[in-house]
Formats: C-alpha cells, sequence, structure tokens
C-alpha cells in the first residue's frame, strides 16, 4: 500500500466521519411529529439546492470528460494530476446532496422549531454555495491542468 493510498482513505474517511456526525446532529433533539403540514413551505429549498448541485456536478463531468477526449494523447499522464479535483468535487457534491436530502427527511418526519428550521435551511443554502465554488474552481483548475500540458 502506498503512502498516496492512505491519504485517499483518510480523505473517504473523513468524509464520512463528517456525514455521520451531521447526521447525527441533524436528527437529534427533534419530536417526532406530523410537522408536514406546517412543513410545507420549506420543501422546495433544498429540492431546489439538490437538483441545482446535481445539474452543476453533471456539467462539471462534462468539462472533466471534454478535457480527457481533447487530450487523448497525453491521457495517462493528466489523468494523475485531475483525479484530486475530481474526488474533492465529488465528496462535496455528494456530502451536499446528502445533507439536503436529510433536511427534507426532518422536515417531513419532524416538527424542528423555528430556529432549526431556519439553521437548517442556512444550511442547506451553504451547501449550495459550497458546492458551486469547489465546482467552479476546480473545474477552471482543471482546464488549466489540461492547457498546460497541451
Amino acid at each position: 500500500m502506498k503512502l498516496t493510498d492512505v491519504k485517499t482513505y483518510k480523505l473517504e474517511f473523513f468524509f464520512f466521519s463528517i456525514l455521520v456526525i451531521l447526521s447525527y446532529a441533524a436528527l437529534s433533539g427533534n419530536d417526532p411529529g406530523t410537522g408536514t403540514e406546517s412543513m410545507n413551505n420549506y420543501f422546495w429549498v433544498p429540492s431546489a439546492v439538490m437538483q441545482s448541485i446535481a445539474a452543476v456536478y453533471a456539467v462539471f463531468i462534462a468539462i472533466f470528460a471534454l478535457s480527457l477526449q481533447r487530450n487523448q494523447d497525453s491521457i495517462h499522464s493528466i489523468a494523475n494530476q485531475l483525479k484530486p479535483p475530481l474526488k474533492i468535487v465529488s465528496y462535496t457534491a455528494a456530502g451536499s446532496i446528502y445533507l439536503n436530502g436529510l433536511v427534507l427527511i426532518i422536515f417531513s418526519l419532524y416538527s424542528p422549531s423555528e430556529v432549526k428550521i431556519k439553521l437548517m435551511l442556512f444550511t442547506s443554502l451553504l451547501s449550495l454555495v459550497a458546492s458551486l465554488v469547489a465546482i467552479v474552481y476546480l473545474s477552471l483548475e482543471m482546464l488549466r491542468i489540461c492547457h498546460k500540458i497541451n
């Protein structure tokens, strides 16, 4: 096992640990109930965030595929340079979609207080911003790497 493999496993362990901690924090302290009547006004925010992240992530994957296609003769030399940005964006998008799905579950199963609702909606929008920044920044970095190799 190489040192880079250990670093990869550390990143994956960190990612899954954060998801478990966020899940526990989000689910703790909520009273079970039928909060769907009062929650209907809030469902659109996490849903829209999840759809937006998925759409922008699809564009990122298209940029990744096109950058590799354009450099077919040097595909092996750039593949190792493009893996880290792809992993970071993938983890960010997956974590944001998971977080917003969790918010939807909480809204449908629990009756959180108004403060918790606002905090979850703020977290949802913050995850959108984090995903968009990661996708845009790393897309530009990926294109820079491909352009430098040409």
